[in-house]
């Protein structure tokens, strides 16, 4: 009698407890699953079963109907999670999965639970919990994942096929049942760029189409330079004339934005497909305007290392002709030639990476592709942007100094300035560098006071292109020590010595014309361009001062930089 009664009661408060949290859970749209342990009968809710797009009536209320939702690759993990929680070993159950929808794809699931034992009992007989769709998160994280890896992709060079491919296939995820193509736009025709789920057949009919106001999205788009969406090619009159390459595909929609350079001009067209008839929501249009901004990148990259090419090639051309026009002089014309070549390639390979991360990088963050700026990723990005711009700023200073200087326009503004303070600010500059390296960094004057009057900023570039020639040069280990010394005639120098690979007596007067290298593998090997030295020596001689260099192989190399005492204060 008593056992009775014990049992009435405890399914009267089991009955109170369900029923309040039923209305919990319907009141937070998670599905509520109750699996009985004693008979492997599983109660599922209407909001579970509905969140995989089935009916009511339409699974059965057995735990095989989980197991056969479950995606095959996370089946025995979970199942092991599960174990692991009724044996004791784990303390809660909380899992991420993949679960099939009734129409075929998969949607990533969160589940929880917590056991029920039994009263008077250490043994569970239940295990209940909830479930909730985290698909849009998972996709979220994945997409700027993906988005990061095709900023790579963009940055390092990789073949434009590739990442428009590369850009196809991360919207096609956000969207089930969505096909994606990339055309570019080849004087007035459109050519096949990238769409990794069409058909071949129908991409081979398209390519090659002139854009116009009645050839499809795309080829309207690419024409009026605006945004199209045809909701059913069928019965879409800009469809009409190529309608009969889509449909035997079961294209039915299509919407297409232009892809668009910084001065408006149009590149081409990303176009989004369905096999059945719709407009886009505002989801689906922020992803092709996202897509067509992505896809302009690559396609402003590929017009300017085709343009960058066809200069070099006019180039190469104009010195060929010169050097047959000057044949006494072919010798110096070799030279010549070989020098600007050598410069050419370099500012080619220079200049290439650190654009294409400017432009790349800067234009995501300008358009909020990632949102705000409140994570690591995003972080990264602006230093390499800032990283890119400023090692590009200071190869095409150079190249402006050194012309200044041949055009006799160097424009030199003396003031009285402290050498001490100077040395000090130009060694913080190149600090990082130097630790980058191993390179000790030695500074013996810093408790001195010398005045000269000369330019300011000249000075601080003079001390920087020393400085970072000498860490250049310096192997891990090795030390760059600035120091000073008065002279008899009142003049005051500063020596900046290395501890680096050094220089033959007989090569330092080549090392001291633009554009020369002891070799060209120099060029690859330490990022120069061969400036360095012949414009420090020539801004030394225009503030009235002059420069000594003293090497020896293997053992070092010695700057000297001396200001007259006219100069001195």
């Amino acid at each position: 009698m008593l056992g009775d009664q014990i049992t009435q009661r405890n399914n009267h408060d089991l009955s109170e407890n369900e029923e309040r949290f039923s209305l919990a859970m319907r009141g937070a749209n998670d599905g509520l699953w109750d699996w009985n342990l004693e008979t492997d009968e599983v109660y599922y809710s209407p909001r579970w079963i509905n969140m995989l797009g089935y009916e009511e009536n339409e699974l059965g209320a057995t735990i095989d109907t989980w197991k056969e939702l479950v995606h095959p690759d996370d089946h025995d993990f979970v199942l092991e999670k599960v174990q692991e929680y009724i044996d004791g070993r784990a303390d809660s159950f909380e899992v991420e999965m993949r679960m099939a929808h009734k129409d075929g794809h998969y949607l990533f699931i969160l589940s929880r639970g917590f056991l029920a034992h039994h009263k008077f009992e250490d043994r569970p007989y239940r295990l209940v919990g909830t479930h909730v769709d985290i698909t849009e998160r998972k996709i979220s994280e994945q997409f700027v994942i993906e988005t990061s890896n095709i900023l790579e992709m963009i940055a390092t060079g990789e073949p434009a096929g590739v990442i428009y491919d590369a850009i196809a296939l991360l919207y096609e995820s956000r969207h089930p049942g969505l096909r994606c193509s990339m055309l570019i736009l080849v004087g007035n025709k459109l050519m096949h760029g990238g769409a990794p789920s069409l058909p071949k057949e129908y991409c081979d009919a398209v390519n090659g189409l002139e854009n116009g106001p009645s050839v499809g999205s795309c080829g309207t788009s690419t024409y009026t330079g605006k945004s199209v969406f045809v909701e059913d090619i069928a019965t879409d009159p800009k469809w009409e004339k190529i309608k009969h390459f889509a449909l035997p595909h079961g294209l039915r929609c299509c919407w297409s934005e232009p892809i668009k350079d910084a001065s408006d001009k149009v590149l081409g067209a990303f176009g989004m497909y369905y096999n059945h008839p719709a407009l886009p929501n505002e989801k689906e249009v922020n992803d092709l305007k996202s897509a067509a901004r992505l896809a302009a990148i690559i396609m402003n990259r590929d017009n300017s290392d085709k343009e960058l090419h066809q200069h070099r090639q006019n180039l190469e051309n104009l010195v060929s002709k010169r050097t047959l026009e000057l044949e006494e002089a072919k010798s110096l014309a070799e030279q010549a030639n070989q020098a600007k070549s050598v410069f050419l390639a370099n500012m080619s390979h220079e200049l290439r990476t650190p654009l294409n991360a400017i432009v790349g990088f800067s234009d995501v963050l300008a358009e909020k592709i990632f949102g705000p700026f409140n994570n690591e990723k995003q972080e990264e990005y602006i230093n390499n942007i800032h990283d890119s711009g400023l090692h590009l700023l200071n190869l095409i200073n150079d190249v402006l100094d050194l012309s200044a200087i041949e055009a006799d326009k160097l424009e030199i503004i003396e003031e009285k300035i402290d050498l001490g303070e100077a040395v000090g600010a130009s060694l913080l500059l190149v600090q990082s560098e130097a630790e980058n390296g191993g390179i000790e960094l030695v500074n013996k004057i810093e408790d001195r006071q010398w005045f000269v009057r000369a330019d300011a900023r000249r000075i601080k570039q003079i001390l920087i292109n020393i400085l970072s020639n000498a860490v250049k040069f310096t192997n891990d280990g090795g030390s760059v020590t600035i120091s000073s010394l008065n002279g008899h005639d009142g003049s005051i120098s500063l020596a900046i010595s290395d501890t680096g690979i050094g220089r033959r007596a007989n090569d330092l007067a080549h090392v001291m014309e633009p554009f020369e290298q002891l070799n060209p593998e120099d060029i690859m090997s330490q990022g120069g361009i061969g400036l360095g030295l012949p414009l420090t020596k020539q801004l030394v001689e225009a503030q009235g001062a002059s420069l000594f260099i003293e090497s020896e192989p293997n053992t070092g190399t010695t700057v000297q930089v001396t200001f007259p005492a006219d100069k001195v204060i």
